[in-house]
């Protein structure tokens, strides 16, 4: 099974099929009918996705970021041993290569779909704030000479 996992591009299918699994489950978790005390009870459903989809992308990154560490550790390309000349510098570099380029960056590849998903989380937490700001303005009473007609206006 970890041989399987080794080439690039099934590593990354196994990333982009994490990330459906998450979009998937992330949409289940918001509720979206008026009985659900639209909108600020979706404004808080909103709120726990973008938090589990942060962690997700905090989690891959420090296991990327300590992928990459080991990758330049077990390589040593640095170029102070003497030991690998030539031919063996340029194995090892490509290994090196080889072993970065499974972990994609988190703009890449297995993340698009993850974070366009994430961008209209964004787009629908800002408009279900911007409702209830709204919902919240009709109960304004405005003051001052032209307050009652003002007020009135609002109201329609």
């Amino acid at each position: 099974c970890n041989y399987y996992f080794k080439s690039s591009k099934r590593f990354q299918r196994v990333l982009s099929l994490v990330c459906n699994q998450l979009i998937t489950r992330c949409v289940n978790m918001v509720d979206c009918t008026p009985t659900n005390n639209f909108p600020l009870g979706m404004e808080i459903q909103l709120r726990d996705v973008m938090r589990l989809c942060a962690a997700f992308r905090g989690s891959y990154l420090d296991v990327s970021e300590s992928a990459r560490a080991f990758a330049h550790k077990s390589c040593d390309t640095d170029g102070t041993n003497t030991l690998y000349q030539g031919k063996q510098l340029q194995e090892k570099q490509r290994k090196l290569k080889l072993m970065l380029s499974a972990w994609p960056e988190r703009t890449e590849g297995p993340f698009e779909r993850f974070n366009m998903f994430l961008d209209r989380c964004n787009d629908l937490l800002e408009l279900a704030h911007s409702i209830h700001n709204l919902c919240s303005l009709s109960n304004v009473v405005l003051g001052g000479p032209h307050g009652a007609r003002l007020s009135e206006g609002v109201l329609e």
